[in-house]
């Protein structure tokens, strides 16, 4: 198997540039969309199967990881 150096320096160029051009985003910002808004989480499926358990499970911790903790 060759390698094609070439084209492996031209992806890590292009992922470099990416890394470097995106801007972090700041949990901050988003404080005050979710001020005064409630958190719904749907789920597809019926009570009591794996996607239910899964959704509740989910639900317990979900809300103390956004801002402001919406209800």
């Amino acid at each position: 198997m060759r390698l094609n150096l070439s084209a492996l320096r031209a992806t890590a160029l292009a992922l470099s540039a990416i890394a470097l051009t995106t801007a972090p985003v700041r949990a901050d910002e988003f404080v005050d969309f979710y001020k005064g808004k409630t958190f719904e989480l749907l789920i597809g499926g019926s009570s009591g199967g794996g996607y239910d358990f899964y959704g509740r499970s989910l639900a317990q911790f979900y809300g103390k990881h956004i801002p402001v903790t919406p209800p």
